[in-house]
């Protein structure tokens, strides 16, 4: 969890000086929808996109909200699924995606993907994802 004092964001609880309320980590599936909304305003030409996140976010209500709002905006969604969060996993699933040339990636914030942000972030600057 964040700590608003160690993190900076406020210097005392009592009086943090901002108008800083509280953060959300889990926005809600909706979040998805709004994230392929701001892709498409940003990137018009976006046509395809991936989906990099487990299993379970794809096959659950979030992965069905994503799939709906792709649908809706017209972007054609892949998926991929990592088999085991590893280095290893996540490099091969990068080069997996290549091979399908999407304009965008989005990346889910699960437990092993999250863990392995920075190297995510590596890969996709190296391939030229936005």
């Amino acid at each position: 969890m964040l700590d608003p004092l160690k993190s900076g964001l406020v210097t005392n609880m009592a009086r943090p000086g901002s108008n800083l309320t509280g953060i959300a980590l889990d926005a809600g599936i909706e979040i998805w929808g709004k994230r392929l909304e701001m892709l498409k305003e940003a990137v018009p030409s976006t046509a395809n996109a991936a989906f990099l996140g487990m299993r379970d976010g794809w096959d659950g209500s979030s992965g069905q909200f994503l799939r709906d709002a792709s649908a809706r905006l017209g972007i054609s969604l892949i998926s991929i699924i990592p088999n085991i969060g590893t280095l290893a996993e996540i490099e091969r699933i990068f080069a997996e995606m290549m091979l399908k040339k999407p304009d965008a990636v989005l990346v889910s914030g699960e437990g092993d993907l999250y863990a392995h942000r920075k190297l995510i972030v590596e890969l996709a600057e190296r391939n030229a994802y936005q």
